[in-house]
């Protein structure tokens, strides 16, 4: 991910949401050069030939990143998700990770809490989370839905009382209330 300044365009930084993998990929079958043979078939996606047209090269591969946000208030954080099953808490400032926060399954929505230093957060185990973005600790979970999440809001009503909506492949709406002033200083 860059984080640009809007105004210049100049890059402010970037941030790295996850590295390369290599993947070791099985060679192909070869003609031998036999007249009339059938070509090698073509690569997959994630291959290359190498010079001579052999067998594909080792290739690298990245996990996308599926989601983003940028905290409100005071703080210079920002937060990213990605199919590497993680929520990484950024701070804009320095340009280094806050925080880790695992999943068992890739992250695909996320939405900063309009004061206060939480994320929530969808993944593909159809669970939603609150995170404390100053330690990376899960405060809550928040379960029912039987199909992927595949977006969530985060509203605050008043001092006492927040809101999570969160809408679902499995073709509901679900309403969830909690305190976040009392879940983020216990």
């Amino acid at each position: 991910m860059r984080l640009y300044h809007v105004s210049n365009k100049r890059t402010l930084s970037k941030l790295v949401h996850s590295k390369a993998v290599s993947l070791d990929l099985p060679p192909q079958p070869s003609t031998g050069g036999v007249a009339g043979a059938t070509p090698p078939a073509a690569p997959e996606d994630n291959a290359t030939m190498d010079d001579a047209g052999g067998a594909p090269e080792e290739q690298e591969e990245v996990e996308s990143v599926e989601c983003v946000g940028i905290a409100v208030a005071d703080m210079r954080w920002c937060a990213s998700g990605g199919m590497d099953k993680t929520l990484k808490i950024w701070d804009m400032t320095s340009g280094n990770c806050r925080a880790v926060c695992t999943h068992p399954g890739g992250v695909v929505a996320l939405r900063w809490h309009a004061a206060l230093p939480l994320v929530g957060t969808a993944a593909l185990d159809n669970v939603l989370r609150l995170w404390d973005a100053r330690s990376g600790l899960c405060l809550r979970t928040f379960t029912g839905h039987t199909g992927m999440v595949t977006n969530l809001d985060m509203h605050c009503v008043n001092e006492q009382a927040d809101t999570f909506v969160s809408v679902s492949d499995d073709h509901t709406v679900k309403v969830f209330h909690f305190n976040s002033r009392e879940l983020i200083n216990a």
